[in-house]
């Protein structure tokens, strides 16, 4: 599983979600995680995600599809908060990749909230990918 958003970390991420996947011959679940905002629960607005994060998600995975045939890839937007989104999404998986913009010098704050969310919660070993701002 990989969990994507629509920042410039995607590109490396997914960079390395396809290469482990086709050097380990496995599938990828490609996962954007879409929250409604608390105004949205009211019934004048729409439940589902805007139709711009489907068509993000398959734009962004078009390439990638065409660099790796061999790797089956299913993009997939879950309605969730990011972190519980994705560890919800890695349950019983081999591996969950994410992204980490590191801006700061002190340690602690080299991973972003997503990132050491999952690595506190996700039943499965975690990828994290450092993401430059060159990247």
């Amino acid at each position: 599983v990989v969990g994507v958003d629509a920042t410039d970390a995607t590109p490396a991420v997914l960079r390395f979600a396809f290469e482990h996947a086709s050097r380990h011959a496995l599938a990828l679940r490609v996962v954007l995680c879409w929250r409604r905002e608390p105004l949205t629960e009211l019934a004048w607005r729409p439940a589902s995600p805007p139709p711009q994060a489907e068509r993000w998600l398959a734009e962004s995975l078009a390439g990638w599809r065409e660099q790796y045939p061999e790797v089956a890839v299913r993009g997939e937007i879950v309605r969730d908060q990011a972190a519980a989104g994705l560890v919800g999404a890695a349950q019983d998986q081999r591996l969950l990749v994410v992204g980490a913009r590191g801006r700061h010098s002190l340690a602690g704050t080299l991973l972003g909230s997503v990132s050491q969310a999952v690595l506190h919660h996700a039943t499965c070993p975690v990828a994290v990918v450092p993401v430059s701002a060159h990247d």
